[in-house]
């Protein structure tokens, strides 16, 4: 079964809050760090279950490499995909490798032309 985790992206904190400093309170999600979360627009990402080919966890949002393309994990009908790629699955996740993702380091996506 798969885990179901998140993490998310606190805009005015400017920083990733992990899973761990995550919680829900009446209804609302907090965080640790910040107080009240959802009036700083803040960003769930999903947790997809995968580690790159270095072990790491991949998210949605993420920005991994595969050879010399950098795509975006994004959910989309019911997986995970790279932009309008298949579904990501484990054997093709070892070949991935976490760059970065689209709240820290959008830039990495904006010089890729496509």
């Amino acid at each position: 079964m798969r885990e179901i985790k998140f993490r998310a992206w606190e805009p005015l904190e400017r920083k990733i809050i992990p899973w761990e400093k995550l919680w829900v309170y009446d209804g609302k999600l907090l965080s640790g760090v910040f107080g009240q979360f959802q009036r700083s627009g803040g960003v769930l990402m999903q947790y997809t279950d995968l580690h790159d080919k270095n072990g790491k966890e991949i998210y949605e949002g993420d920005i991994v490499q595969l050879k010399d393309e950098q795509w975006e994990v994004k959910w989309s009908d019911g997986g995970f995909i790279l932009d309008a790629w298949d579904v990501i699955n484990e054997h093709y996740a070892r070949q991935l490798k976490v760059i970065g993702n689209i709240y820290e380091s959008p830039e990495i996506l904006k010089e890729v032309q496509r």
